[in-house]
């Protein structure tokens, strides 16, 4: 029975059939530890910059702007990472 299955087992990325939200926790840890750079050096913002994905056109235009805030300020980075990765 589907009841005697836990949501890992039925949803887990090794079954194939996926959570919806799934990806919450990576979520959580990327708000985070975008948050923890927006308030290091502009070079600690750069070097968590170049840890996002840039498989994709999206993911490259998040990278990118990412990148072209290294110089504002820690608040204005962290207002940043609020919009694009915390909810």
């Amino acid at each position: 029975k589907i009841d005697d299955w836990g949501i890992d087992d039925f949803a887990s990325a090794m079954s194939g059939a996926g959570a919806l939200g799934g990806f919450k926790d990576d979520e959580d840890d990327l708000c985070q530890r975008c948050r923890e750079a927006a308030k290091g050096t502009s070079s600690q913002w750069v070097s968590f910059c170049n840890t996002l994905p840039k498989t994709t056109s999206d993911e490259r235009s998040v990278r990118g702007s990412c990148q072209s805030i290294n110089l504002k300020t820690s608040q204005e980075r962290d207002n940043w990472c609020f919009a694009k990765f915390c909810d």
